[in-house]
């Protein structure tokens, strides 16, 4: 009898831009999901480790400020639908830049109790560093462009 012999393996091939995209589209969809969700244990699942954001007004978060911020909000908000668009996306070896834009509709309830519509319309870029769930923020996600609007008339922020 003659043994069984395997093909040779190709060598694993590194993810190509399109899975790198994929991928990140993937992981925004469901940091996007546990938000409307008020879901914080996804939240922290979708985030990159070092996850960090600068607002518009400056202001930087880190985990721990972000987390107090959504649980915020989140006692305030209904009907969140909150949605990110991957609109440029650029891979040079281990490195991304990408931009997206950040969609947020809900019913926010003021102290008064009334409710109103709120809409934040934002640009945020990113720089990755490393491939697949390896890969971290190389700095925080800064917005670029906002705007916010609270029944449909512009609301500015402090």
């Amino acid at each position: 009898a003659v043994p069984m012999v395997s093909p040779p393996q190709a060598p694993a091939a590194a993810p190509d831009r399109a899975d790198a995209r994929k991928h990140l589209q993937q992981r925004l969809d469901a940091l996007a999901l546990a938000y409307e969700q008020g879901d914080w244990r996804a939240a922290e699942r979708a985030m990159w480790p070092n996850h960090a954001v600068v607002r518009p007004n400056g202001e930087h978060l880190e985990r721990a400020e972000i987390r107090e911020t959504w649980l915020e909000e989140w006692e305030t908000t209904t009907n969140r639908d909150l949605k990110f668009y991957l609109e440029k996306f650029d891979v040079k070896g281990k490195v991304a830049a990408a931009q997206w834009t950040m969609l947020l509709t809900a019913d926010l309830t003021d102290q008064g109790g009334e409710v109103h519509h709120m809409m934040i319309n934002g640009t945020q870029t990113a720089t990755l560093v490393g491939e697949g769930d390896e890969q971290v923020l190389d700095g925080a996600i800064v917005y670029t462009a906002f705007e916010r609007t609270l029944d449909g008339n512009v609301w500015l922020t402090e």
